[in-house]
């Protein structure tokens, strides 16, 4: 009798692991469904930032706007701006967007090295078509008048 009570207990917890690594499964392949459906690639926008080599600036804050809507910022601490100064690259943004033309602006704030702060709004229209797009905003600040400038070079 107490063979059989100890067999059916087994019998259920084989029964109820095997349950569990169904709905596990399951669960797996909703949540990829989901990620492909909210964040498909052929939306996806990456926006990556670098100094350029002869930038001779101190960034201190880049925001970052899609179509007039605010997408991210970022405050730099020192071994950030230390990285970028070694040819570090920074990715500001991850996201969707539609195909089509997109207006992009970045808002740089920054130290010259003339001891100048300087606050410059970048403004540049994009193009997204079908698939990934990946930007690189390249910063450069040139003597002898440190003003920054932005170029933008797509990543294959």
């Amino acid at each position: 009798m107490l063979f059989a009570l100890l067999s059916g207990f087994v019998k259920a917890d084989d029964e109820l692991a095997r349950l569990t690594a169904d709905v596990m499964r399951h669960s797996a392949k909703v949540h990829a469904l989901e990620q492909e459906l909210l964040h498909p690639a052929d939306s996806r926008l990456a926006i990556f930032l670098s100094l350029a080599s002869n930038a001779e600036l101190e960034l201190d804050s880049v925001e970052l706007f899609l179509n007039q809507q605010p997408v991210t910022a970022h405050l730099y601490n020192a071994t950030e701006r230390d990285s970028l100064g070694q040819g570090g690259i920074h990715q500001l943004y991850l996201g969707n967007v539609a195909d089509g033309e997109h207006l992009l602006k970045a808002v740089i704030s920054a130290r010259a090295t003339n001891n100048r702060f300087v606050r410059r709004e970048l403004v540049r229209r994009i193009v997204k078509q079908a698939g990934t797009l990946r930007l690189q905003m390249v910063l450069s600040a040139p003597a002898p008048e440190f003003e920054p400038e932005l170029a933008i070079k797509t990543w294959d």
